[in-house]
């Protein structure tokens, strides 16, 4: 073995790449979802500018903006659509389009926190949220 050579060392080096590249990942994907956002307000904007709705019964009822709005990302991530009072407009369960998500405050605080937020600006953050196997998982939202 070659003098001064420590093996705690090389596992602290290996373990801090592990960490860097954990962080490099976690950023990229949290950059790739607000950027899918992005873009799908990007192209909510052009479809409502191309083919305005005189009233807001009709802006819910296009189907095609709401092909728009509702992107699955991913594996399990999707993109929906609130107003700027807390209400969905758009959401992959169509039984969710409507929902204030204000009852949602209590019972998902992290969660609340960051639409609440979203109500008056751009914001992002994690969030605890059951998934369809019933495991609770920390998410990523970009609003």
């Amino acid at each position: 073995m070659e003098e001064g050579f420590v093996p705690d060392d090389s596992m602290a080096i290996g373990q801090n790449a592990a960490n860097i590249a954990a962080e490099a990942l976690e950023s990229l994907g949290r950059e790739m979802i607000r950027q899918k956002a992005l873009d799908i307000a990007k192209q909510i904007d052009i479809y409502l500018r191309c083919k305005p709705h005189s009233d807001p019964e009709d802006l819910i009822a296009d189907e095609t903006l709401g092909q728009i709005a509702v992107q699955y990302i991913g594996l399990e991530g999707y993109s929906a659509v609130h107003d700027t009072r807390g209400i969905n407009i758009f959401h992959p369960n169509t039984h969710l389009a409507g929902q204030d998500l204000h009852e949602l405050a209590y019972r998902f605080p992290q969660f609340w926190k960051i639409i609440q937020k979203s109500l008056q600006q751009e914001c992002d953050g994690y969030y605890d949220w059951r998934d369809h196997r019933g495991d609770y998982r920390r998410k990523y939202m970009y609003c």
